[in-house]
């Protein structure tokens, strides 16, 4: 499966990343699949802090109901861990992103998490 990305999706993950340094963050990705690929065009910024399972349900259902009204799916998730702390040998996927991504596997087989480091 090859993904392809906007420049516009890309930016927006980086941006959110850059503006939210200390800060745990995650963001749900938007795109259209193919029988051989996944073009991600959009990326929700959604959290700059701990998740919790309730504000990820609401905030899942928002964005599907973004993304079908604009014909596209959700097709993964970022994540990054706050970029002051140092890197570990521990998951980077914390267990509320681990779930969602499973949840959206079920729905998008080459569904992906992404973590900006």
């Amino acid at each position: 499966m090859d993904y392809h990305w906007t420049i516009e999706a890309y930016s927006k993950v980086a941006f959110h990343a850059c503006k939210y340094l200390t800060h745990p963050l995650t963001g749900l990705l938007l795109g259209y699949v193919s029988d051989k690929s996944i073009q991600i065009v959009d990326a929700i910024p959604l959290f700059h802090s701990a998740i919790t399972s309730s504000a990820m349900e609401i905030a899942l259902l928002q964005v599907d109901d973004y993304a079908t009204k604009r014909e596209l799916k959700l097709v993964g998730v970022y994540t990054a861990s706050s970029f002051t702390s140092k890197p570990s040998s521990e998951s980077v996927v914390n267990v509320a992103v681990s779930k969602v991504a499973s949840k959206l596997k079920q729905f998008v087989n080459d569904a992906f998490v992404f973590v900006v480091r």
